[in-house]
């Protein structure tokens, strides 16, 4: 794939070099040929004056035809660049935009994402340097490969900005309260194993998050009143008495429990009860929450899904395969899943031992 790229631009930049004629080194060699020719008219011009004055005018003239070729020169060489490297540079938009798949498929995600952040921030660079933008806006006729690529840097634009403006506003959290949750989760964070940091950043907690928003966002407006959330973070927390205990939640519920959350500030506050119940001492030797939030499972969850998801995350997280982190880290991390797997399965186990029996009766 690669190798078909380098092929593509040297064939587009063949055929640039082929059509800008004006760049080629016969236009230097006319140069270099005017100049002794102009050189002697201004010797015999200036013959007879002999003297450092005419000596100087010579300078001056020769400096200014010579500077004056040169322009012109570098005028020609810059409407064929801006003429043929539009086409390559649109190529390379093409390419990267048909072939980002396959990219991915080759290199993976980041390695490919990075690619086309350099490559479009590239183009884009060129299209602004060249002055073909800016002559496209100005309505001049700039040429078919660079006026579609003044639309597409145009479009590129826009689309960019407008991504900013939304995840800068999504992202931002207004609410005081849940700011100050924020910053305790923040504190915490580092501290916690790999597995539980993959849990909060994973897809599973993200979509856990919506779905309890959802239910207390009846209006679908994007908001709802703290005090509407106050079952949820009961549910959240494994008890009552858990979330009451926690620091934060009197001045959350009871001090500004009319104020309104949204959807990117009810995961952080989702994230701060999280650990409130992880770090609580009560129950915790029947209080598995935080066992399936390790495997990113619901508290429902049968005994297959947890087979399943700790297939997945054993084969992640094998102190075997991992790289760029230390063995005792790697073997800390492994032992988080273990421990949260073990101690699932046996709860489940006991739970059928247990109802077996009443199964029977009523069976006979």
């Amino acid at each position: 794939m690669v190798v078909c790229l380098r092929l593509a631009l040297a064939l587009l930049l063949a055929a640039g070099c082929q059509g800008a004629s004006d760049c080629r080194t016969p236009a230097l060699l006319q140069v270099g040929a005017s100049t002794p020719h102009k050189s002697e008219e201004q010797l015999s011009e200036f013959s007879g004056q002999g003297s450092h004055h005419g000596v100087s005018l010579l300078e001056d003239s020769l400096e200014r035809h010579s500077t004056g070729i040169a322009m012109s020169h570098l005028m020609r060489v810059k409407a064929a660049i801006s003429s043929h490297y539009c086409g390559v540079m649109l190529a390379i938009l093409v390419f990267m935009c048909c072939c980002g798949s396959a990219l991915a498929a080759a290199f993976g995600k980041n390695t490919a994402g990075v690619l086309n952040c350099f490559t479009t921030g590239g183009v884009l660079f060129y299209m602004f340097h060249s002055g073909a933008f800016h002559e496209w806006w100005e309505g001049k006729d700039v040429g078919v490969f660079c006026r579609a690529l003044s639309v597409t840097g145009a479009i590129l634009l826009f689309f960019w900005v407008c991504c900013c403006c939304f995840v800068s506003s999504s992202f931002l959290v207004k609410n005081e309260v849940v700011r100050k949750m924020q910053t305790a989760f923040d504190a915490r964070e580092e501290s916690f194993r790999g597995p539980r940091r993959e849990f909060y950043k994973s897809a599973f907690f993200a979509k856990l998050c919506d779905e309890l928003f959802d239910k207390a966002d009846v209006d679908r407006n994007g908001e709802v009143e703290v005090n509407e959330l106050r079952d949820i973070i009961m549910e959240i927390c494994g008890s009552k008495h858990i979330a009451q205990a926690a620091p934060l939640f009197i001045e959350t519920f009871d001090d500004n429990g009319d104020s309104k959350i949204q959807r990117s500030e009810f995961r952080e506050m989702i994230k701060y009860f999280s650990i409130v119940r992880l770090e609580s001492t009560a129950d915790a030797s029947e209080d598995l929450g935080p066992y399936y939030e390790i495997l990113q499972l619901k508290t429902n969850a049968s005994k297959d899904e947890v087979e399943q998801a700790y297939h997945v995350l054993r084969s992640k997280w094998d102190p075997e395969t991992r790289k760029g982190v230390s063995e005792d880290e790697a073997a800390k991390d492994f032992q988080e899943v273990q421990e949260a797997y073990e101690r699932i399965i046996k709860k489940l186990q006991a739970s059928k031992e247990k109802a077996q029996p009443t199964s029977e009766k009523q069976a006979s």
